[in-house]
């Protein structure tokens, strides 16, 4: 395996002063598009796919040509949180992920079929967490990060003929609950292939003072899907990975208008960042393609 550091500013300062910078070094190359646990009948890619490698070619060509960098304030902070989170294999992975600060392109990658997966993998600034993200800045000027909110919840609703109404993950008579607790059973409910499955999982997902028990746990997942009646028959369904190839479509689309307009677009699955004075155009893209597909407005959230 290549060594993987992260450059200090000392480092960063001698290349910049000899003259080298990010086009001169070369990544690592890997296939644009990538099919995982390939099925049988994945016949040949179909043009839907093969026209998005021009956008993903414009996109990877802006992305080696603009500086990202993070503070190395936001390094030290990062550094700090990895280290006191344990050696365990998860942050060992994000711990030489995110240092590999050469990972500047993105490639497609699906799962098993074509309409499966789709979203868009490969730099450093991906695994950033979101508080450190606001600190990135591209071509050393601030960005702003908008994201679609609850984006998967309201595909479900759209597709179910109904309008999701509040935070998708907030469910009555748990206000205690963290939103980001609620997430993750949502995204559980929607990935699994038995949605009572969940029922039996409370282990590790214990929140201190308000579900701290298998039964406790049982009631706080029988109240979300109860929220979610309208489209509780896509609970236990598998339905994360077409959502996904879902999002993935919609991302493109609005990075074929940044790119197209030579703005250099920071995607992270359904968010992007940009430098701050392409706000406005970023904002109206997003909301266009979203209308599009769908027929009503969304509801984007900026950090």
């Amino acid at each position: 395996h290549p060594t993987r550091l992260i450059p200090t500013p000392k480092f960063r300062r001698l290349f910049s002063e000899s003259g080298v910078g990010w086009m001169d070094i070369p990544e690592r190359p890997r296939r644009l598009i990538e099919v995982r646990k390939k099925q049988k009948a994945l016949g040949p890619e179909p043009r839907i796919v093969t026209d998005s490698r021009a956008t993903l070619n414009r996109l990877n060509a802006n992305l080696r040509a603009a500086n990202v960098e993070l503070p190395e304030t936001a390094w030290s902070d990062l550094r700090a949180r990895l280290e006191s989170a344990g050696a365990n294999e998860k942050h060992l992975w994000e711990w030489l992920y995110m240092g590999n600060t050469l990972s500047r392109t993105m490639r497609r990658i699906f799962t098993g079929h074509w309409t499966s997966g789709g979203r868009l993998y490969g730099p450093w600034w991906q695994g950033i967490p979101k508080d450190l993200r606001r600190l990135l800045t591209i071509n050393d000027q601030e960005t702003v990060e908008l994201d679609f909110a609850h984006l998967h919840p309201t595909l479900l609703y759209a597709e179910a003929g109904a309008r999701l109404e509040g935070d998708a993950y907030l469910v009555p008579g748990y206000t205690n609950v963290p939103r980001d607790y609620g997430k993750t059973i949502f995204q559980r409910l929607i990935n699994g292939k038995k949605a009572k499955s969940l029922w039996y999982s409370a282990d590790d997902h214990n929140v201190k003072g308000v579900i701290e028990s298998e039964s406790d746990f049982r009631r706080y997942v029988t109240a979300m899907i109860e929220r979610h009646h309208a489209i509780r028959q896509f609970f236990g369904k598998r339905k994360g990975l077409n959502l996904q190839y879902q999002d993935s479509e919609l991302a493109l689309s609005i990075i074929n208008d940044m790119t197209i307009s030579g703005i250099v677009v920071l995607p992270i699955h359904d968010s992007f960042r940009v430098i701050r004075s392409h706000r406005d155009t970023l904002h109206k893209s997003m909301i266009r393609h979203f209308f599009v597909r769908y027929g009503f407005l969304p509801d984007i959230k900026e950090s």
